[in-house]
Parts: C-alpha cells; structure tokens; sequence
C-alpha cells in the first residue's frame, strides 16, 4: 500500500523541470527529495508559519518567506525572486512519474504557455524584448512585481519573439501569456558550418 504522506511533483522554474517527492513527516516538516540515485538531495524543510498566501520554511536553517498562488492544476510559488509552478505528478502527467529527478525535455517555445505568463495577478514593471528579437532558454523577457516582489518571466526554449502582449504599468493575470515565441528554424546544410 503507498505511502499517503508521499507526493511527487513537477517543478518548474523558466525553462528547467524537475521532478520532486516529499515525505510529510508531520504537520510542519516535510523531506524534499530532489534527484534520483547516488546524485538525490533530501532536504528537510520545516514550515514556520503559514497563511492563506504565503508560509515561512526553514530548511538548513534559513528561513525563506514563499509566496503562494492557487491555480487549477497546483500552485505558483515564489521564493528569491524566482517563480515556480509545483503541480501534482497526477495533474503533470507521465512526464513527472516517469523518474523522479528526471530532467525534462526541453519544451517547445509555443507549448509552454504557462512559463511565457504571469504566476499570479502583477504589474509589468519592464519589458526586455521586442518582436523579432532571439532568446536563449532562461533570458529574461518581462520582469512583473507582485505582493511587494519581482518576477522575472524567462524564455522556457530558445526561440523568436513573434510579440509582445503587454506594455510596462499593465496589470496581467495568470494564464495570459505575455510574450509569444516561436521556435527557430532548424539549420540547413551549410548554414551550421560543415
């Protein structure tokens, strides 16, 4: 019979995915394990205190404030400056319980709508790309701020910005995606040097 205090999970942050299991332990203390094999972290992370939209955690003694979104599939959480999308290995699919620590693959610029939008309702502080500009995977696209915080939206694949769908003071919501890419042509014989 499984373990009902074990989850596994997707994560996402840009363009890097990774799959994640925790361990309740108790009410407030979780093991995070990250990785699989002799390559595996397993962290213990204690949740301090918690509201309905964010939760102080320690974890080797560092206490982080996380700030939480609900969305359909999981949650949007942010923590450093960084965002991250959690959803449940059921809700993520095969890709998440194929191996955990699995790295993904690298997705398609047009597919992952949801790294090119807002985690939770912000204001477009800075937009840092323009149609027809080419960005690497993780290039900084619009930085938004949201509860007193920065977000950054990151390219999730190299591609071409095909446009941009917001202007600096707009206020987005999740799931509106604000930059579009497209994926870039595959080199033709000749053109990659050989």
């Amino acid at each position: 019979m499984p373990d009902r205090r074990e989850r596994r999970w997707l994560v996402t942050s840009g363009a890097a995915r990774r799959a994640v299991r925790t361990r309740r332990a108790d009410d407030t203390t979780l093991e995070v394990t990250v990785g699989a094999g002799a390559e595996a972290r397993t962290l213990t992370a204690t949740i301090v205190a918690r509201s309905e939209d964010a939760a102080v955690v320690s974890i080797d003694g560092r206490s982080t404030t996380v700030r939480l979104a609900p969305h359909e599939r999981g949650v949007h959480a942010m923590a450093g400056g960084e965002s991250f999308d959690v959803t449940a290995a059921d809700e993520a699919g095969a890709e998440a319980r194929g191996g955990l620590g699995a790295e993904a693959r690298e997705p398609s610029p047009t597919a992952d709508v949801d790294a090119l939008a807002a985690p939770m309702p912000a204001t477009v502080r800075a937009v840092a790309v323009q149609p027809g500009a080419v960005v690497a995977a993780g290039d900084t696209l619009v930085r938004l701020e949201a509860m007193k915080m920065e977000l950054t939206v990151r390219a999730p694949a190299a591609g071409r910005v095909a446009s941009v769908d917001c202007r600096v003071g707009d206020l987005v919501q999740p799931g509106r995606p604000l930059v579009t890419l497209e994926p870039l042509p595959a080199p033709t014989a000749g053109e990659d040097g050989s």
